[in-house]
């Protein structure tokens, strides 16, 4: 999945954005927070991009997230995130996500459910 993400990341470009100004990065986030149905180990990865002249709903996001069931192991890895904003740090940011200790927990283990949305972030 995060090589997907990343791979489209560096190949596309967004209309009406800033590049310069941070309008498309991706975020990778992990942890385990409060969630429908109760608390879960999240892994996510988000492609956020801001629309240039736009007044309202500026920020869009599409999101993909696992949630596994937290564990003690989940819990010892706690929570982060690392953003990528530019194309040009993609390299270093599939990098760090692909070694990070969500990514190992992750790998191979069957997410209770997954999520995605695209929209206005908030």
């Amino acid at each position: 999945m995060v090589a997907a993400v990343v791979s489209w990341y560096q190949a596309e470009r967004a209309d009406d954005v800033a590049l310069d100004q941070d309008g498309d990065a991706l975020l990778f986030q992990w942890g385990t927070y409060d969630s429908v149905g109760g608390p879960s180990f999240q892994y996510d990865i988000t492609r956020q991009l801001i629309l240039e002249d736009e007044e309202d709903d500026a920020f869009w996001q599409l999101s993909v997230t696992l949630h596994f069931l937290p564990t003690a192991e989940t819990k010892a890895l706690g929570s982060g995130n690392r953003w990528c904003l530019h194309p040009a740090e993609a390299d270093a940011f599939r990098s760090f996500v692909e070694a990070s200790g969500a990514s190992i927990h992750v790998r191979g283990a069957d997410p209770a459910r997954t999520e995605t949305r695209f929209g206005p972030a908030g």
